[in-house]
């Protein structure tokens, strides 16, 4: 449930760009864009996932949840401090892991958005709005309720709607959650492999000195 409120805050900053953006919205083009090198589309998709998330806090996520793990190793009575191992390393992956998820949800979204989309939109995060947007983003994921965005940035987000390819990032963007669905799997698979590695050295290492105490 706590991971669906987070999300929800995500998507809900994502909303206020969107909602600030609608009134120019019209029609999209039906005009198909030129190829493009694919290249090119990864390294902004790269690029925007970075601007977008570079302020969600896996840690600060993980933390609030980290009671949970408390009772993995309940029926294992001799080994009290696995618990502690297990935390331990899963907030190690979780800051380890970070430049993964972007890297996971910037090739989403080179294939989820258009090349020139793509070029608007990480010129726009790149921008005066950028930073605002990226603290309300990781306000939202930290289940924080985020500022209101300045007026420079309302104007700039006005602007952006005036564009054709702005609009069309806004209104896709509006609906980022279904990408974020696509890549969660993937994503907690290889955090959990991940974090048991880490998790396994230690316990190894504590087994070997346990073993040389004998």
């Amino acid at each position: 449930m706590r991971k669906h409120q987070h999300r929800a805050r995500i998507v809900g900053a994502i909303a206020v760009v969107s909602a600030l953006a609608a009134p120019f919205s019209v029609a999209r083009s039906q005009v198909e864009p030129p190829r493009i090198e694919v290249s090119e589309a990864n390294r902004l998709g790269l690029e925007m996932a970075h601007a977008i998330f570079q302020n969600v806090d896996l840690k600060v996520l993980l933390d609030q949840r980290a009671n949970e793990l408390d009772h993995v190793f309940d029926e294992v009575k001799d080994r009290p401090e696995w618990s502690a191992f297990l935390k331990q390393a899963a907030l190690e992956e979780a800051e380890a892991i970070h430049p993964m998820m972007e890297r996971m949800i910037g090739a989403k979204f080179a294939r989820y958005f258009t090349v020139e989309e793509l070029r608007v939109g990480v010129a726009f995060l790149h921008g005066p709005a950028g930073k605002e947007i990226s603290d309300m983003i990781g306000s939202g994921a930290r289940g924080a309720e985020p500022k209101p965005f300045s007026p420079a940035v309302k104007l700039e987000l006005a602007r952006l709607g005036k564009q054709p390819a702005g609009r069309s990032w806004v209104m896709k963007l509006e609906k980022m959650d279904a990408l974020m669905d696509e890549a969660e799997p993937d994503f907690v698979a290889a955090f959990v492999l991940g974090a048991f590695h880490r998790f396994t050295d230690k316990a190894e290492a504590a087994e070997a000195k346990r073993r040389e105490g004998l």
